[in-house]
């Protein structure tokens, strides 16, 4: 090693002579004293063409001080670097701070988590659990809608599953870490859901929330528990990942998408504000009757009286609330009866006509366009 870090040295020193002819002063180690450099006689390539490049340095080193302090730097850099990387090297990591990596705890925990047998359980935990889930009616009262395991039977399984995934993540921890080591459990946002799904789980096993409002919540999360079979799915972990690396650029799509929808709406607004009312009797108020003429009763077709209002339809764009609400029905491509009400529109305080205004299904057609 110590010839490595000679022949190093020396190739340095004819890196500074190949961009000048040659040094001019050589530091003397007894006087401290720069002194007229003896020349070197030979090229660096000439020189490993005759002999090895540490026989050609131990030759050299006495003829040349300079190179002699470079060579005791780099030795003494290297040994520095030695002592660093060997004291980090005796700092193990400790799994839960008191775990070292030749307890027998965590050897065994990490055979028990490699061998094919333990995979194998998980998965079919996985598989048996999210069938019971998709078997199992919302309630147990409901006739006609009797589940396929009984639940005496399914809480049972659901112990046992649970124990699977408790005794799974004990392995993870005690062999890997928790938090603090290198590859801790908790690094993984995966691991971080599985943890998540298990504590969900226990508090419904528990019947801690039991009889509160709360309740509903945790019946709800049983649906997290398919997700633990995605951790384990490379292929699949790859593709929900590769989904959520999309969501920004379609955050800047609904952006774009919002500031369309919020410009028509107010040209929306200045066009057809409060003018696509109409009244419940449309053969009474009929154009050019309005809003003054929509009133007392009438008798519907079965006979019953009704008292005749002046109403506007569901969509509108009397408000800027009312105006998005429309323009996203109308995104769903629901226009059609949109498009009819806008074309029938008068005058305000008036009876829509049929096609009165056929011109304003530009509108209509120009944010089909842009915005759906």
């Amino acid at each position: 090693k110590f010839r490595g870090s000679i022949a190093n040295s020396y190739k340095s020193i004819y890196a500074v002579q190949a961009s000048r002819s040659h040094l001019d002063l050589d530091h003397d180690m007894g006087t401290g004293q720069f002194v007229e450099k003896n020349e070197l006689k030979y090229s660096f390539d000439a020189a490993f063409a005759a002999e090895s490049a540490a026989e050609m340095q131990f030759r050299n080193v006495r003829n040349n001080p300079h190179l002699k302090a470079l060579l005791l730097e780099s030795v003494s850099q290297d040994s520095q670097q030695e002592e660093i990387t060997h004291i980090s090297h005796r700092v193990e990591e400790r799994v839960l701070f008191c775990i070292g990596s030749d307890s027998p705890v965590k050897k065994t925990m990490i055979e028990v988590s490699r061998h094919p047998f333990f995979d194998f359980i998980v998965y079919a935990s996985i598989i048996a659990g999210s069938f019971i889930l998709l078997t199992t009616p919302p309630h147990e009262d409901i006739p006609n809608n009797q589940a396929w395991v009984s639940y005496s039977l399914r809480m049972q399984l659901e112990w046992i599953f649970t124990g699977v995934f408790t005794f799974e993540f004990l392995c993870r921890v005690l062999s890997d870490g928790f938090l603090f080591t290198k590859h801790a459990y908790m690094h993984d946002p995966w691991n971080r859901i599985d943890l998540l799904v298990l504590g969900f789980a226990w508090i419904d096993l528990m019947q801690v929330l039991e009889g509160t409002k709360f309740a509903k919540v945790m019946r709800v999360a049983r649906g997290l528990k398919p997700l633990r079979m995605v951790k384990r799915l490379r292929g699949l972990r790859v593709l929900i990942d590769a989904l959520f690396l999309t969501l920004l650029p379609v955050a800047y799509v609904v952006f774009f998408l919002c500031c369309i929808m919020f410009v028509f709406a107010i040209v929306g607004m200045g066009m057809f504000a409060n003018k696509m009312y109409k009244c419940t009797d449309v053969v009474f108020a009929a154009y050019p009757r309005g809003k003054l003429d929509c009133t007392n009763f009438y008798s519907t077709d079965v006979g019953v009286l009704m008292p005749r209002s002046w109403v506007r339809p569901e969509h509108h764009f009397d408000s800027i609330q009312s105006a998005f609400l429309t323009l996203v029905r109308v995104s769903t491509i629901k226009y059609v009866a949109v498009l009819y009400d806008i074309q029938d529109i008068t005058e305000t305080d008036q009876s829509p006509q049929r096609e009165f205004s056929t011109g304003y299904s530009l509108f209509m057609v120009l944010y089909l366009i842009v915005g759906a």
